[in-house]
This record gives structure tokens, C-alpha cells and sequence, in this order.
């Protein structure tokens, strides 16, 4: 946030307007700054995002890795809290930005249940969102039609969601 900061007190940047966007990992500190700083982000995208430590051990391809990252399985000696703490779900809450959640459906990598559940929990909160999902068993799309469609959701959401609203 401090970057942001630093951003935002430049003479050409519209503070007003700031959009957080990213996919997988990006889609993980997506989902993490607008729980976590709710009052910063005009719009965001959270693309393939990890919302839910504990379901990632349990469905995702990497459990390993992510085993070795906290020291153990979320399962044991206690560190269910601590994959809890580090889980953007955690803080859904708090959202309040107008969020665009999308998810290839056959994911091996962030399986697809993570964007639901956050669509889901958005949607319980009365955040305004929406729900794209994408076909194909990847986790980032080599398909150019899919990937173009992609781009072309992800931007017009955000654009749709910066145009600086016309007062009557």
C-alpha cells in the first residue's frame, strides 16, 4: 500500500479511480487488498484467485508446497489458524469494491470452488459482482480465442467501472 500511496500523490494520477486486478497470484493479492483495504479500490478483478488456504491443501495440484510454506499441514499441530489468517476469505466482509471474479472451470492449478466462494460470499455481503467462468483444463488459457475473450471481460469491466460517473 505504500507504492499505491507513492502512486497516488503524483500529479497525474486520478487517486479517485484505482483499479486492483490480477490473476492467480495476482488473483491471491486481488482478493487479499480488497478485504484488507476495502476503502482504496474503485473496481477490481480477481482472476483464478487462491481465496481459501485450507480448501488449496486439500484440492489444489501444489499441496506440497504449500505444506512446506506453513510448516505443515493445516491439519495438524494447530496451523489451522494460521492458513485461516492468510486466507483472503477470511476477510470477505469487508469487501466492498465492485468486484469481476473469473475461473477456468477445469483448473488443476486454483481450483474453480475458490472463485465461487468468493463470488459467493461477495454476493451474500451485497458486493456488486460477477461470475465468468471460462472452459478448458488449464490454469492460464493457451487457447488465443479464449484468452482474447478473457482480456476483453477483464477490461470492460474495469473501464465500465473508472468512467467518472456524469452528473445530470
Amino acid at each position: 500500500m505504500a507504492g499505491v500511496a507513492m502512486l497516488r500523490a503524483m500529479p497525474y494520477i486520478d487517486s479517485k479511480r484505482t483499479a486492483v486486478t490480477g490473476w492467480s497470484y495476482g488473483g491471491y493479492m486481488t482478493s487479499w487488498l480488497i478485504g484488507n483495504s476495502p476503502n482504496e479500490w474503485t473496481v477490481a478483478m480477481a482472476g483464478a484467485p487462491v481465496t481459501n488456504r485450507d480448501e488449496m491443501y486439500n484440492l489444489g495440484d501444489g499441496n506440497t508446497a504449500i505444506r512446506y510454506a506453513f510448516g505443515g499441514s493445516p491439519w495438524t499441530e494447530g496451523r489451522e489458524a494460521q492458513y485461516q489468517a492468510q486466507s483472503p476469505i477470511t476477510y470477505v466482509r469487508k469487501v466492498r469494491t465492485p468486484t469481476l471474479v473469473m475461473s477456468n472451470i477445469e483448473d488443476f492449478r486454483v481450483p474453480p470452488t475458490q472463485a465461487f466462494g468468493l463470488y459467493r460470499a461477495m454476493k451474500d455481503n451485497g458486493v456488486e459482482t460477477r461470475f465468468v467462468g471460462f472452459q478448458g483444463r488449464t490454469h492460464a488459457s493457451a487457447d488465443p480465442v479464449n484468452g482474447r475473450e478473457r482480456t476483453k471481460v477483464w477490461i470492460d469491466w474495469v473501464r465500465e467501472h473508472l468512467q467518472p460517473k456524469l452528473q445530470p
